[in-house]
């Protein structure tokens, strides 16, 4: 199981939010989610029409890096 990083920390840290913090703490986690699913998408559509496949001696980022730099 993963997470991204920093997720944890807005949910440690809504006491510090303004007063009304579960709403202020929904929409940041909500936000962050979003992100990450869009990071996500869009490292696999690019995998995808670059024709990168998982290999046993390079990641697919380190992969996609090589063939873009």
């Amino acid at each position: 199981s993963t997470a991204m990083t920093g997720i944890e920390a807005i949910s440690n840290a809504v006491p510090a939010f303004r007063p009304v913090r579960w709403r202020n703490a929904r929409t940041t986690l909500t936000w962050m989610v979003g992100l990450l699913i869009a990071l996500f998408a869009g490292v696999v559509a690019s995998a995808h029409f670059s024709g990168v496949v998982p290999g046993g001696d390079q990641t697919v980022l380190s992969h996609m890096a090589r063939l873009t730099f």
